[in-house]
């Protein structure tokens, strides 16, 4: 992580700029095969990844669960919203500074990933209850799967 952080105070986009380089033939290419390395090999480092990039996610979801029972008890959710805004930040600045298993991405970018693949089942879960079901197969199979790119 250092040597991002280093690589990114010579990168006019700073850290985003050096993530999306961290791909084959990107100019930090040499950086993503160093940081695949040190997962394949460092297993106390690769341990505390997974361990990070899942906590990102147990986070993501722990959010969705909260807002989804408070409006199920048709209560507001801005109160726990304004008091974790803090927390969202941060985590979302931290996550966006941490190489994603995939080439040129982000954590935060694979947990928006992530998030738009949960978001577009659910719609589709619910789309499907007012279809015929004919309807239903036919529109999910036409449909390209989502994803979100942060630039």
């Amino acid at each position: 992580m250092n040597k991002v952080e280093a690589a990114a105070e010579k990168e006019p986009g700073g850290v985003p700029a050096v993530l999306q380089e961290m791909r084959e033939g990107g100019k930090h290419a040499s950086l993503r095969q160093e940081l695949d390395k040190k997962l394949k090999t460092d297993t106390a480092f690769a341990s505390s990844y997974g361990k990070a990039a899942n906590a990102l996610g147990n986070y993501g979801e722990a959010r969705i669960a909260v807002a989804d029972r408070l409006k199920s008890k048709n209560l507001s959710s801005q109160v726990a919203d304004e008091r974790l805004q803090r927390t969202d930040v941060a985590l979302g600045e931290e996550a966006a500074r941490i190489p994603g298993r995939a080439q040129g991405k982000s954590a935060l970018e694979e947990l928006a990933e992530k998030a738009a693949a949960m978001l577009q089942k659910a719609v589709d879960k619910v789309t499907s209850m007012f279809r015929k079901p004919e309807e239903a197969v036919a529109q999910q199979q036409s449909r390209p799967t989502p994803s979100m790119s942060i630039s």
